[in-house]
């Protein structure tokens, strides 16, 4: 069995303090991407959900105009057949 002198020690302590320290290093780096990652994923999200609003706004407000206009020609056409009946039971025509 071979004997691990001290100064060998002190190398192998030194590599692995290193290692570690380096491992230390990855892990702060990856959370800083993580957190770098997250807030622009938060921002798309926003941006996602905006889109997606001013879209349903724009098709409500399509809607509502179609349904203005669709109003406005069932009211015109209401008057006029009105208007013939009235002239068909007072004699106009």
């Amino acid at each position: 069995m071979d004997k691990v002198t001290h100064p060998e020690f002190e190398q192998y302590q030194k590599h692995i303090d290193t290692r570690f320290d380096n491992i230390d290093n990855n892990i702060n780096e990856i959370k800083t991407l993580l957190r770098i990652t997250s807030r622009d994923l938060c921002k798309k999200v926003n941006s996602d959900k905006l889109e997606v609003l001013d879209t349903v706004d724009d098709k409500i407000e399509a809607s509502i105009i179609k349904m203005k206009y669709t109003q406005n020609k069932w009211f015109i056409i209401s008057i006029i057949a009105i208007g013939g009946m009235a002239g068909r039971i007072f004699g106009f025509y």
